[in-house]
């Protein structure tokens, strides 16, 4: 019988503000023979959430059913049978969470910490699937902020959730960058800055270090526990301050030595008519040089510290209005693509060498599952549509106009009238960020490496390198368009010179040579040794583990390049050996046992949400 459980994992900062458990590792185990499961199923998981202590830890081990990784927005996925040696039955679910969740540039040393959540007794409904019975069950839970915030605390992780109103009419202000600082006696810290969405929220996060400094070395502490918080609002687009609070804020009692999970809503005397800037800001959760900075890429259009390529289908964020709040005239806009290209902070790279590639005129390009944004109706009642972009959106020349988008959905919805869209003020627009998803592997498919056999260097002509592209950004008010008479907007023409991108997998082979010859099952009472190939562009981590089936051998092997962690070389992307020793010597730390040897290799590639998994190769050994 097979089973599928699907789950979400959230956790609270605040009442309104909560975020999904991107990335984080979701265990299962089954529940120890001493305890009560038919209690422990139906408890509140307020009463069993606890860390898990390494004894605990120790203990749980061998009741380990299963283990994934959340995706970036906290859901995962577990298919379970046989192989997993379950049926059904209720099982405990644990996370691990590490010091690296929400850092750009990841610790030094890599601490993990687990948490124990709750026992589940799922009530699994059974469907035909491809002619077999798979039994579903679904289940979300969201961490409340007294343990969220614990935890973040215990990561050594600050956040300020908070959103942007304006004090005219309460309405949510997107597109706002918000700046916070700390008081400090000497001198004040900049903590950090994010930009409101569409809802007006935004979220910044920082460590201790970032309000700890001080010009003295030997005074770098805060008294008594927190920051003392205030800010500045600027208009992301132009730059433009919009508010600036009174450092003396920082002293008030509600924004003192504030914890590490903040809340607040910030007010700004802003028109409600004010039009919506049109400009492209991001690719996911990265913002694209600006020409005066490169924010979070680097000249080569590597993003952020870690030095990440961008690889499958990326979105790229920003915000464009339906029209001209004035006259009424609807916005439309346009990505192209070029492979010509140049560093970013130079020059744009000429718009004629765009007219090849351009996103939903061009096969492959768009990428799907693009939400535009939503459409809300408060009279007689409140009704929330999701608008997603449809190639059918895009005109003859890949031009794309919100509105068309949004007839598109109400004429296809059976229960949503489509001329209630010319009713004045029924309807509203929400833009939800995201302008488009480009598949880069249409532009850089994944080329394959000639085989190569475990221990043997891959020829460096075979190697692969990066690819480069720029992207621009056109967009336009329409006046007459069977006339073509169009009013380009000031963000028309916004170009990012050098995205790298790499959609290729890792060359990743293992042998253990004692079973070369065809050996794969012969048991081995000499030294044991492996031998392992591992190359690409884009070497983030490369390991290669042995454990016993015991546990008791549980160890990295060593040679040099392997553990190879946090690596942003471009040059080190590429190890071979052909006689790597497993067990220790002169004193022979393997037991008589069954031994699964696995070479990890950890790619620094980013969907702009999140990185991507590692590539694994395991063989498995009997020591005699």
């Amino acid at each position: 019988m097979n089973y599928i459980f699907r789950g979400k994992l959230c956790g609270f900062m605040c009442n309104d503000c909560s975020e999904p458990l991107a990335n984080v590792k979701v265990r299962l185990y089954r529940p120890s023979r001493n305890e009560n499961v038919t209690l422990l199923a139906v408890a509140d998981p307020n009463q069993t959430f606890h860390q898990v202590k390494e004894e605990e830890l120790k203990a749980k081990q061998k009741l380990l059913i299963a283990e994934t990784v959340a995706d970036a927005h906290g859901a995962f996925t577990f298919q379970l049978g046989e192989k997993d040696k379950y049926s059904g039955e209720a099982f405990e679910i644990d996370f691990v969470c590490g010091n690296n969740f929400h850092k750009p540039v990841p610790p030094k040393k890599l601490e993990e910490y687990q948490f124990h959540i709750t026992t589940l007794q799922p009530q699994w409904r059974e469907k035909n699937h491809d002619q077999s019975v798979v039994n579903y069950f679904g289940w979300e839970y969201c961490l409340p902020s007294k343990w969220w915030c614990q935890i973040l605390r215990l990561l050594d992780l600050w956040v300020i959730c908070g959103r942007v109103l304006s004090k005219d009419n309460n309405t949510p202000l997107p597109g706002i960058r918000v700046e916070a600082f700390d008081v400090d006696l000497l001198q004040d810290d900049a903590i950090g800055s994010g930009v409101t969405d569409s809802s007006g929220h935004f979220t910044i996060y920082y460590t201790s270090a970032e309000f700890s400094k001080t010009i003295f070395s030997w005074l770098n502490i805060e008294w008594p526990a927190g920051p003392d918080i205030y800010f500045k609002l600027y208009d992301n687009a132009t730059n433009t301050l919009l508010s600036e609070e009174d450092r003396s804020v920082g002293h008030q009692a509600n924004r003192e030595n504030r914890s590490n999970c903040f809340c607040v809503t910030l007010y700004i005397e802003k028109e409600a008519g004010d039009p919506m800037v049109s400009a492209w800001t991001s690719i996911g959760n990265f913002t694209i040089p600006d020409g005066s900075s490169l924010n979070h890429f680097d000249a080569l259009g590597f993003a952020s510290a870690s030095r990440y390529a961008l690889t499958g289908i990326i979105t790229l964020e920003g915000q464009v209005p339906r029209r001209n709040t004035s006259n009424n005239n609807p916005i439309e806009y346009r990505f192209s693509v070029s492979t010509t290209t140049a560093d970013n902070g130079t020059p744009a790279v000429p718009a004629a060498n765009f007219s090849a590639l351009i996103i939903g005129k061009t096969p492959g390009l768009f990428g799907g599952n693009c939400q535009l944004g939503k459409m809300i109706r408060f009279t007689p009642s409140i009704k929330i549509v999701d608008v997603y972009a449809d190639i059918t959106d895009f005109d003859t020349d890949g031009w794309i106009d919100v509105n068309n988008s949004i007839l598109r959905t109400f004429t296809a919805d059976p229960t949503l009238n489509p001329a209630e869209l010319s009713t004045p003020n029924l309807w509203h627009w929400i833009d939800d960020d995201p302008l488009i998803t480009l598949n880069t592997a249409t532009i850089v498919p994944p080329i394959p490496v000639a085989a190569v056999t475990a221990g043997n260097a891959v020829p460096v002509a075979n190697r692969i390198q990066n690819k480069k592209i720029a992207v621009r950004f056109e967009v336009r008010e329409v006046i007459n368009k069977a006339a073509n008479l169009f009013v380009y907007l000031p963000a028309n023409g916004q170009t990012m010179n050098s995205i790298t991108v790499n959609n290729d997998s890792s060359v990743v082979e293992l042998a253990i040579n004692e079973q070369s010859g065809g050996g794969d099952c012969n048991t081995i009472g000499s030294n044991v040794h492996v031998s392992y190939t591992v190359h690409h562009a884009d070497l983030m981590s490369a390991s290669v583990h042995v454990q016993s089936n015991d546990l008791a051998v549980n160890k990295f092997l060593s040679d040099g390049f392997v553990t190879l962690s946090s690596n942003t070389n471009d040059a080190v992307n590429h190890n071979n050996n052909n006689s790597l020793l497993v067990n220790n010597t002169p004193i022979n730390d393997l037991k008589k046992c069954s031994y699964l040897v696995t070479l990890s290799v950890q790619r620094r590639l980013h969907t702009g949400y999140g990185i991507v998994g590692p590539e694994i190769k395991q063989k498995t050994f009997c020591y005699q």
